[in-house]
């Protein structure tokens, strides 16, 4: 069993990549709607930024608003419609709330209306399931939560960009792309694994050392243990497999063969490549995974 950070990490990581202090000081334009347990929700504080092709909504002043529900959702995605966080703090609990962080579009909806690139203003949609987590598991507790935003965006200060981060691949020839919000340890084993999820069904894991993961080019077949050191792990999920109770057995684990390699390595972030074959041990389907490239902090 793995152990894995909690999804504050990707709330910390959303308003990491979007403070307020580096943006410009010019107030944006917001039109939006919000309906968080089917009753509105109004936020009176929203901004957005742009960081090369990610953006980031959020909400700039954090003090409990007790005449309201929760605050405002926060959104992390790029210019491709990969949403790749997202996250609402229900004031009654406290709880932070997110989609799950595998396959998320089976259970929460968004979409990327428009970006007017000249005017610098971008609209969204969203509608789904928002739950609270605790390490892989889902809890029962959930809400709803959808609604629009038009949103005036700055551009983000280049000193602190994260536009470099995250990883993309070819699956079957189809382009994925990923962050990786979880880190996780080995218990009794001296590996870490970098879990790697986008919004879709497939998610890959990186297995490397602890300490002293060293640059170099490295072939690996998962045919038997599977968190071997230098290698990447490969995961299914289908639909209606995530939610409470079941979180665990959602993923089909396949037996990969291919090649990594790490080029660049150091406290702060882990780089390099990958290419392999994915197959299922049951239903023997075959996947490629081409184009693999990775950078992602530790």
């Amino acid at each position: 069993m793995t152990k894995i950070k909690f999804i504050l990490l990707l709330l910390l990581s959303i308003f990491t990549f979007s403070c307020s202090s580096d943006t410009e000081t010019e107030t944006p334009t917001v039109e939006f709607t919000f309906s968080y347990d089917d009753k509105p929700l109004v936020i009176s504080d929203l901004e957005a930024q742009r960081d090369g092709d990610f953006f980031s909504i959020y909400q700039t002043e954090f003090t409990h608003n007790l005449s309201l529900a929760a605050s405002a959702p926060s959104f992390y995605f790029h210019k491709d419609g990969t949403l790749l966080g997202a996250s609402i703090q229900d004031y009654a609990t406290n709880k932070i709330l997110s989609p799950p962080f595998y396959f998320s579009k089976d259970h929460f909806e968004f979409h990327i209306e428009n970006i007017d690139e000249a005017n610098k203003k971008l609209s969204i949609q969203f509608n789904g399931k928002v739950y609270e987590h605790y390490w892989d598991q889902i809890y029962q507790f959930n809400k709803k939560l959808s609604g629009t935003i038009s949103i005036s965006y700055s551009e983000k200060n280049p000193i602190n960009s994260r536009k470099t981060y995250g990883t993309t691949m070819k699956i079957n020839n189809q382009n994925w792309r990923g962050a990786a919000y979880i880190w996780t340890n080995v218990f009794a084993r001296e590996s870490s694994i970098v879990k790697i999820s986008g919004d879709n069904e497939y998610s890959i894991s990186i297995v490397i050392p602890k300490e002293n993961a060293k640059i170099g080019k490295y072939t690996f077949n998962k045919s038997s243990e599977m968190d071997t050191d230098y290698t990447i792990n490969f995961f299914k999920y289908h639909s209606n497999t995530i939610g409470p109770d079941d979180y665990f057995m959602g993923p089909e684990q396949f037996i990969t063969t291919g090649k990594f390699e790490i080029t660049k390595v150091n406290m702060s972030y882990i780089e390099g490549t990958f290419s392999f074959i994915a197959v299922n041990p049951i239903t023997k389907e075959n996947i490629a995974i081409t184009d693999g490239v990775f950078k992602e902090k530790l």
